[in-house]
């Protein structure tokens, strides 16, 4: 559980020390999302990459953990981003307990996402 722990913490470091805060938009934004109401976050699909060592102390089953936990963690953390501008945008932010529970009950998980058009999964 120690070892979890501290990769967890380690994991998390880098990633909030490699993020970035500039995101890619689209060109033509605001033709698309001009009758936009509300947007809604999906969980990213997410890769861990360990090191050898790391390897051989985790199981398969602890990756696939991990790699999820990192999904919702960056979804969790554009939702703040979102959240922190939502005075300047023109659209509101459907919560991502909402987002998660929908897609749950429609049984869409994370590594199906590229299955379905965006258009079905709104």
């Amino acid at each position: 559980m120690k070892k979890r722990l501290i990769l967890s913490v380690i994991l998390l470091t880098s990633f909030l020390s490699y993020g970035q805060t500039s995101l890619y938009e689209n060109p033509q934004f605001h033709q698309i999302a001009a009758d936009h109401k509300v947007i809604a976050i999906l969980p990213f699909n997410a890769s861990v990459k360990l090191r050898p060592k790391q390897m051989k102390e985790l199981s398969t089953s602890d990756i696939e953990k991990l790699e999820e936990s990192e999904s919702y963690s960056i979804q969790r953390s554009m939702f703040s981003w979102f959240l922190k501008r939502k005075g300047t945008l023109a659209i509101n932010i459907q919560d991502i307990s909402l987002t998660n529970s929908i897609l749950s009950k429609q049984s869409i998980s994370i590594d199906q996402f590229g299955k379905y058009s965006p258009a079905r999964l709104a």
